[in-house]
């Protein structure tokens, strides 16, 4: 057999596994389904449709309830296909729970 024939059939039985063990290793994630509610605004006599406006008033009970029921079920998946990561959760703490009173400023010119 000639030695290109015989690396593109090992290339070709490479690339059947790897596709084969993605798609095993790929876990589906079904988030809850979220209601459409259009509103349709009118910018300089163009419409523009937004379905998910409704999503934006925080306060509202219905909002709360839907980012708690996504929260959750994308907790949920995370625990079951992530694996844990040794010191990530310090490091991540470490750097967004530091006070900060003033906004950036240049330093030498930089």
């Amino acid at each position: 057999m000639h030695p290109w024939l015989r690396r593109a059939r090992e290339d070709a039985a490479l690339l059947l596994i790897m596709a084969s063990t993605l798609a095993v290793a790929v876990p589906s994630f079904d988030p809850p389904a979220t209601s459409a509610r259009p509103v349709v605004d009118v910018v300089h006599g163009i419409k523009l449709t937004d379905r998910y406006r409704w999503l934006e008033d925080g306060k509202s009970a219905e909002v709360q309830a839907w980012t708690k029921r996504q929260h959750e079920v994308t907790l949920a998946w995370l625990d079951a296909n992530a694996p844990p990561v040794a010191g990530l959760h310090d490091e991540l703490t470490a750097y967004f729970d530091r006070d900060i009173t003033q906004p950036p400023f240049f330093k030498k010119g930089r």
